[in-house]
């Protein structure tokens, strides 16, 4: 099963029910945007206790060089102003659709972050996640590629919107729940 975020409001309601593969595996280089344009990290927004309580409820899915103490596991959800949310997707569209390129860039010139050290793509995770591929491909489970490229960033973000907007609208708390 691959990881993705879907968006959830505070009801447990899946606001889009499909895989934000975009969001996902770009999250480093995203954040290092946001860093750069002094806007919150896309990260701020992610809830992963889904993800905590599978660990809590089977120890052995927990990651080799995890270090995470069972109370962090217990933390309830984190909810969000939506309106929140919607200005970091905006500023990020507004960047990517001026220059795409920077979805690269922000990251691989963040070379004073343990995160990007050493890493030419400015991405530290390993080499199947994708995240600052551009030119390769996410093979998803259906067997589909997905091309990883800043346009499917933002067709995330074009989807999200309305969403989130109506969530502004009727006054919803909302996240991007990791799913894996």
């Amino acid at each position: 099963m691959s990881m993705t975020y879907w968006l959830m409001n505070e009801h447990g309601t899946a606001l889009y029910e499909e895989d934000l593969y975009g969001l996902y595996y770009f999250q480093l280089n995203l954040d290092a945007l946001c860093e750069k344009l002094g806007i919150t990290p896309l990260s701020e927004y992610v809830d992963d206790s889904e993800l905590r309580a599978q660990w809590l409820d089977d120890e052995d899915n927990l990651p080799e060089d995890a270090n995470i103490e069972r109370d962090a596991l217990r933390e309830p959800a984190a909810w969000h102003d939506p309106a929140a949310l919607l200005a970091v997707l905006q500023a990020l569209e507004q960047q990517l659709q001026q220059d795409p390129d920077s979805l690269y860039q922000a990251a691989a010139d963040d070379n004073d972050d343990d995160d990007f050290a050493d890493d030419e793509d400015g991405c530290h995770c390993d080499d199947g996640c994708g995240c600052c591929a551009g030119d390769e491909d996410y093979d998803a489970e259906d067997g589909d590629d997905i091309e990883l490229t800043p346009e499917l960033v933002l067709e995330d973000i074009h989807a999200l919107k309305p969403l989130l907007q109506q969530a502004v609208a009727s006054g919803e708390k909302v996240h991007l729940r990791l799913l894996g």
